[in-house]
């Protein structure tokens, strides 16, 4: 089955559904399926990703967006869509809810590097609180100097002590020892994971660290 009779099948899905509040009656198992096979065509699809992406939900009443941009924030990811990263941080902020808010995550992650990083930071600290939350728990997950230099570059700004918590976190889970150096400033007994990776990072760089002693 081709990517575009796949796609045809996603909107069609949407439509016929757009009257579904409850996420019980939604074929999300079906929906994910067609967004992977659109994805096995790489960027093909990729305008249509960035259309989707790019429209405003004025209201979720009967209207087949609502479930639409979550499987082609999927696709996004799925695809590593680069030029997806500032529109898929711009419905992170919208905050139509909490599926299209972790897809937008979870596509974030996937797409990586420069373009999600730097979508990521700019104008973080005056973003809602919602948005700081689900883009500092992206950075988390990714992987790469660049991810370290920004989660501590934006540690210095003015943050609540859980985004605070994910910045030092992804530092550690580079395995980067400057990890090491923010979280000696920073509470860490009631944060069992994130003192796990403080333990696996002092045995890996080598650095001294009296507090897990």
């Amino acid at each position: 089955v081709s990517g575009d009779a796949c796609w045809k099948e996603l909107e069609e899905l949407c439509e016929q559904r757009k009257n579904d509040k409850d996420s019980d009656q939604f074929e999300f198992g079906r929906a994910t399926r067609l967004a992977e096979a659109i994805s096995r065509e790489g960027d093909r699809h990729a305008d249509r990703v960035l259309s989707v992406l790019s429209q405003k939900m004025e209201t979720p009443e009967s209207n087949p967006l609502l479930w639409l941009e979550i499987f082609v924030a999927k696709l996004a990811g799925l695809i590593r869509l680069e030029s997806a990263a500032p529109l898929l941080v711009a419905k992170l902020k919208d905050d139509d809810g909490d599926f299209i808010n972790e897809e937008c995550t979870y596509a974030l992650t996937k797409i990586g590097g420069a373009a999600a990083v730097e979508a990521i930071a700019k104008d973080f600290h005056e973003a809602p609180s919602h948005y700081r939350l689900y883009a500092s728990s992206a950075l988390q997950d990714m992987r790469g100097e660049i991810v370290v230099a920004k989660a501590l570059e934006l540690l210095k700004g003015k943050s609540d002590w859980d985004t605070q918590a994910k910045f030092i976190g992804t530092a550690l889970a580079n395995f980067d020892p400057e990890g090491l150096r923010a979280a000696k400033d920073f509470g860490i007994d009631d944060l069992p994971e994130l003192r796990r990776g403080l333990i696996a990072t002092a045995v890996l760089s080598g650095e001294n660290f009296p507090d897990l002693d």
